[in-house]
């Protein structure tokens, strides 16, 4: 069930076995056996792939987890990868920015 959740959610997010690894601080190589199944990725792994999506491990292992990701799912995915690499600074200027986008379209 993971394998098949982390696949979906990876291409649902537009990210290579590459870009989700490097962001899970990973192999590429551990990515790719999970998803063919050749690997059973243990709590802490299933945390760290987890995490790139803003998701809880359990949620990897969920059979309703397995259907496409939606719309809003896989716009966060890829906000929260890029944020990731992102420095401190860098997050509190985009927070910032968010913060007056949502204000001046909430009207305050």
């Amino acid at each position: 069930m993971a394998a098949r959740n982390i696949r979906r959610f990876r291409e649902g997010a537009g990210l290579t076995q590459a870009e989700l690894a490097e962001r899970a601080g990973l192999s590429e190589e551990t990515i790719g056996a999970i998803e063919r199944l050749k690997f059973s990725p243990n709590v802490e792994t299933l945390q760290k792939i987890a995490a790139v999506f803003n998701l809880e491990a359990h949620q990897l292992l969920q059979p309703n987890e397995a259907r496409e990701p939606c719309e809003f799912e896989e716009r966060l995915a890829r906000v929260t990868g890029t944020l990731r690499s992102r420095s401190v600074r860098d997050l509190e200027l985009a927070e910032d920015l968010l913060n007056r986008i949502f204000r001046h379209t909430d009207g305050k």
